[in-house]
């Protein structure tokens, strides 16, 4: 996504001084940890170097392109080597606070609702339907306002899949979780960084089906 015009560019402008703003109180450096990597247009990528910290808004969504979907969000994959840049993306790493990112809610979201089946056509929760996946996290006593959502990429077998993480707009525009990132132009660039594959394990997410090996 190439952003060309004028006003638009100036429209950015405007709702992002808004958006950073309201940024909380800095985080102490030492207590970042690594939580994902992300694609961004160079337009997010400077943005996202200009002031260190992700921002999510309707011009700069870019979508993963992996199979599974589960709804709207700031988008972060588990391993770099499953981005691949197709029209000039930048590559990304994104970091929190520990205490912050251990004291938030995090729901695994299930393929289907299984547990919770209030019709046949209404359970798959990996499709992006926003009202399957938002009765599903009341039934588990979650809010998809401020839960963090994981789920695997594809339909890859749990244990052996590259996976996603799903972080709600405001948590991020608000920056409550002390958020930092920073952009390459190239993968190789990245890798320099950090080329860490994570795997969440341990983060207390729940309904988590996963081994624990």
């Amino acid at each position: 996504m190439r952003l060309s015009s004028q006003p638009t560019i100036i429209s950015i402008s405007l709702a992002l001084s808004v958006l950073f703003s309201k940024a909380l109180g800095e985080k102490d450096p030492e207590n970042r940890i690594l939580i994902g990597y992300r694609l961004a247009s160079p337009e997010e990528a400077e943005l996202i170097n200009t002031h260190n910290r992700p921002v999510q808004t309707e011009f700069f969504n870019h979508p993963l392109n992996f199979p599974n979907d589960i709804g709207p969000g700031y988008y972060l994959v588990s391993e770099p080597a499953a981005l691949e840049a197709t029209s000039g993306e930048w590559y990304c790493v994104v970091k929190a606070d520990k205490y912050d990112m251990a004291a938030v809610k995090k729901v695994w979201i299930p393929e289907d609702n299984d547990e919770f089946v209030w019709s046949d056509d209404e359970d798959d929760l990996w499709t992006g339907n926003e009202a399957y996946i938002d009765q599903y996290l009341r039934n588990v006593g979650a809010d998809r306002e401020t839960v963090i959502r994981f789920s695997p990429t594809d339909d890859a077998a749990v244990n052996d899949a590259v996976l996603q993480m799903v972080i709600p707009t405001d948590m991020v525009n608000e920056n409550k979780l002390g958020f930092w990132a920073q952009c390459w132009p190239t993968d190789e660039e990245q890798d320099e960084h950090t080329e860490e594959t994570l795997h969440w394990k341990g983060w207390n997410i729940d309904r988590d089906p996963r081994s624990t090996d």
